[in-house]
C-alpha cells in the first residue's frame, strides 16, 4: 500500500514512498527493456532460423530430386543395355518365331539373362519381355514361380493400352505405382517400359518392362528426416495430374490431390503424416526431369521454431522470476527503511544543534528525499569525512610512489641490455690490446648472440642469418667443451635468402651438444644440412654421432610436456604455431650411435 508522507517544511507537497518510486524506476529501466529485447531477439532468431531451415529444406529437396533422377537414369540404362544385348535379342526373336520347343527353351534362356540384369539392384522386382501376342517371358525376383504377378495382374484392356503406349512412345516410358499381390502379400511397384527391337535389322520384337519396388522412392524421399530432431517434415511424389505415386502409408497411393491456386490441396493426406495444418505447413515442390512426376516436401512450420520458442519461454520465465524476486526485495528493503524515517530526522536535528553523540539507527524504509535535505545541512560537521579524505590522500600517495617505482624499473630494464653490450665491447677491446684474439672472438660472438636473441625473438630472418648465428653459437660451445666436437654446415645456395623464424633450431643444437656429446673428450661431429625439398619446402637435418636416445624415449619425446624433452617439445610447438600442418619434425636415434632430427618447413622467399 502506498503511503503519502507530508514533509513538515512542505505541507502542500506530497511524495510517494521510496518503495513505489523504486518499483516504478525498476520497471522503467529494467523490466520494459528486457521484455522488448526478448521480443526483438525472438523475432530476429525466428526470422533467421526460418531462412536457414528454408535453405536446408531446399537443399534436401534438391538432394532427393537428384537421387531419384540418378536412379531412374540408371534404370533407363539397364533397359537400353537389355534392348541392345545381342544374346537377349536372339532369344527374343526365337521366342517370337520359333516352334514350341525352341520357344520354350529360349524362354528359359531369356529368363536367366533377364535375371542377371534384375540382380544388379535389390529394388528391381521384375523384368518382363512381352511380344505383340502378349506372350511374356519374365524374371520375378520375389515369387520365382511360373506366374507373372506383374503383367498377369492387368486386364486385357490395360495390357493393350500399356503395350501400345510403351511400344509407340519411342523412349523409356514411366508408369505410375500399382498395387500387386504376391501370395496374398501386398506390394507396390512402379514400372519403366521400352520398345524391344533388333537394332541391326529393325525387326520389331515387343516391349520390355522393368518393375521397381516403390519403397525405394520412399527411402530416398525421407532419408534425411532423422537428422533434424525437432523439425518435422515429410516428402512424397505425385504425377502431373496430382495422383500420389509414392507415399509412406500405401493406402494413399493412387489418391488424387486437388489443385488450388497455391499448388496442391494436401488436406486429404495430412492425417497420414506427422504434421498439423493448424500449426502451419510449408509446401515445397520440385519436378523430376523427364518423368512428369513431382516431389512434394511438407514442413511443419511450428516445429521449425520449437527450440527457439522453448528457449524464449525459458528465458521469459527466468526473467519474470528475477523480476518477481527483485520486487520482493525492494518491498522488504523499502519497508524496513521507511519505519525509521522519523527517528532519522530527529537524530539529524540533534546533530545540527551540535550534539555529535547522536547515533542514527536505520530500521526499515528510508525516504531518501528527507535524508538528502538534512544531510546537505550537516555535511560539514561529519568528522569521518576528514578521516576518509586522509585515507584517500595516503592511498593516492602510495599509488603515485608505486607508479614512479614501476617507471624506474622500466627505465632500468631498458638500460641493462645497453650496459651489458657496452661492457662486453669494453672487454673485447681490452682482449685485443693484450693480443688475446681468441677471447676477443668469443666475446664478440657472445655480444652478437645476445643482440640477435633479445631483438624481436619471434621475427623471421634469412637462412643465411640463422646459419651465421648458429656458427657463432656453436663456436662458443666448442671452446667451452675444449673442442671435443666439431660442427659442419652444408647449406644450398638456393635457400640462403629463404625465411625462417629466429632461434628455431637452437634447442635442437643445444640438446645435441649438452646431452649427445656428454662424456666425450674428442671425435664428435655435429652436422647441419639445409636444402630445398620437393620444390616448395625446406628440409633441415641436424645429425650428431653422440650418445643417442633410448627407443622408448624417442617414442614419447614429442608428446612430453616437461623433463628432458622440453627443448624439442618447444621446437615442435613453435612449428605448429608458425606453419600449422604444413611443417613436420621427425627424430631417429640409436643409442651409442647418434641422433638425427629432420625438420620440414614451407619455403618462404
Amino acid at each position: 500500500m502506498n503511503r503519502i508522507i507530508r514533509h513538515p517544511d512542505f505541507r502542500n507537497r506530497y511524495h510517494y514512498s521510496i518503495k513505489t518510486e523504486m518499483i516504478f524506476i525498476y520497471i522503467i529501466i529494467s523490466v520494459f527493456p528486457i521484455l522488448i529485447m526478448q521480443k526483438v531477439f525472438y523475432n530476429f532468431s525466428r526470422y533467421y532460423l526460418e531462412q536457414k531451415i528454408n535453405t536446408l529444406a531446399s537443399n534436401n529437396l534438391s538432394y532427393i530430386k537428384n537421387n531419384i533422377e540418378s536412379d531412374l537414369e540408371y534404370y533407363r540404362e539397364i533397359l537400353y543395355r537389355i534392348v541392345t544385348d545381342d544374346t537377349i535379342v536372339q532369344n527374343e526373336m526365337r521366342v517370337n518365331n520359333g516352334d514350341d520347343f525352341e520357344k520354350e527353351s529360349c524362354s528359359l534362356k531369356l529368363r536367366d539373362l533377364l535375371a542377371s540384369y534384375a540382380d544388379i539392384r535389390d529394388e528391381i522386382a521384375d523384368i518382363t519381355f512381352i511380344n505383340k501376342s502378349f506372350y511374356s517371358v519374365f524374371y520375378d525376383k520375389k515369387s520365382l514361380s511360373a506366374k507373372n504377378y506383374v503383367w498377369d495382374s492387368w486386364t486385357i484392356s490395360e495390357k493393350e493400352q500399356v503395350y501400345e503406349a510403351v511400344h509407340d512412345s519411342g523412349r523409356v516410358m514411366l508408369l505410375n505405382t500399382r498395387r500387386y499381390y504376391y501370395n496374398n502379400e501386398e506390394k507396390y511397384l512402379y514400372t519403366l517400359g521400352i520398345r524391344a527391337w533388333n537394332v541391326k535389322t529393325g525387326e520389331d520384337l515387343g516391349i520390355l518392362m522393368l518393375t521397381i519396388n516403390e519403397k525405394q522412392l520412399q527411402d530416398i524421399c525421407n532419408i534425411t528426416n532423422g537428422k533434424k530432431q525437432n523439425v518435422r517434415e515429410y516428402s512424397f511424389i505425385v504425377d502431373r495430374e496430382g495422383t500420389i505415386v509414392s507415399f509412406r502409408n500405401k493406402k494413399y497411393i493412387g489418391t488424387m490431390l486437388g489443385k488450388t491456386a497455391d499448388g496442391y490441396d494436401i488436406d486429404t493426406i495430412l492425417p497420414a503424416v506427422p504434421l498439423n495444418k493448424q500449426d502451419g505447413v510449408i509446401v515445397d515442390t520440385a519436378a523430376i526431369s523427364n518423368t512428369g512426376w513431382c516431389i512434394l516436401n511438407l514442413i511443419d512450420k511450428n516445429s521449425m521454431f520449437y527450440e527457439t520458442t522453448m528457449l524464449w519461454k525459458i528465458t521469459m520465465g527466468t526473467t519474470l522470476l528475477i523480476i518477481t524476486v527483485c520486487i520482493v526485495l525492494i518491498f522488504l528493503f523499502s519497508n524496513r527503511f521507511s519505519k525509521s524515517v522519523n527517528g532519522i530526522v530527529e537524530e539529524i536535528q540533534k546533530v545540527k544543534q551540535g550534539d555529535f553523540s547522536a547515533h542514527i539507527k536505520l530500521r526499515g524504509e528510508r525516504e531518501l528525499i528527507f535524508i538528502s535535505r538534512e544531510f546537505n545541512d550537516m555535511i560539514l560537521r561529519i568528522n569521518t569525512l576528514i578521516s576518509n579524505l586522509k585515507k584517500q590522500s595516503e592511498y593516492i600517495y602510495e599509488i603515485s610512489n608505486k607508479r614512479r617505482e614501476d617507471e624506474l624499473n622500466a627505465i632500468v630494464a631498458q638500460i641493462n641490455p645497453h650496459f651489458l653490450y657496452n661492457t662486453l665491447d669494453c672487454i673485447n677491446w681490452m682482449a685485443i690490446r693484450r693480443e688475446n684474439y681468441e677471447v676477443s672472438e668469443m666475446i664478440s660472438n657472445l655480444a652478437q648472440i645476445l643482440r640477435y636473441s633479445i631483438r624481436m625473438p619471434n621475427e623471421e630472418v634469412t637462412v643465411f642469418e640463422a646459419v651465421d648465428w648458429l656458427k657463432k653459437y656453436l663456436y662458443l660451445h666448442e671452446v667451452r667443451f675444449n673442442n671435443c666436437f666439431k660442427s659442419e654446415f652444408d647449406v644450398e645456395d638456393e635457400v640462403l635468402n629463404c625465411r625462417i623464424y629466429k632461434l628455431l633450431l637452437q634447442p635442437i643444437v643445444e640438446n645435441a651438444v649438452i646431452h649427445g656429446f656428454k662424456g666425450f673428450d674428442s671425435g664428435r661431429l655435429l652436422s647441419v644440412r639445409i636444402g630445398i625439398f620437393q620444390g616448395s619446402f625446406i628440409r633441415i637435418i641436424i645429425e650428431d654421432n653422440g650418445n643417442g636416445i633410448p627407443k622408448e624415449k624417442v617414442a614419447r619425446l614429442l608428446s612430453e610436456n616437461k623433463g628432458n624433452g622440453i627443448g624439442i617439445r618447444n621446437v615442435y610447438e613453435r612449428l605448429k604455431i608458425y606453419y600449422g600442418d604444413k611443417a613436420g619434425m621427425t627424430i631417429s636415434s640409436e643409442e651409442n650411435t647418434g641422433t638425427k632430427v629432420t625438420i620440414i618447413i614451407p619455403r618462404r622467399n
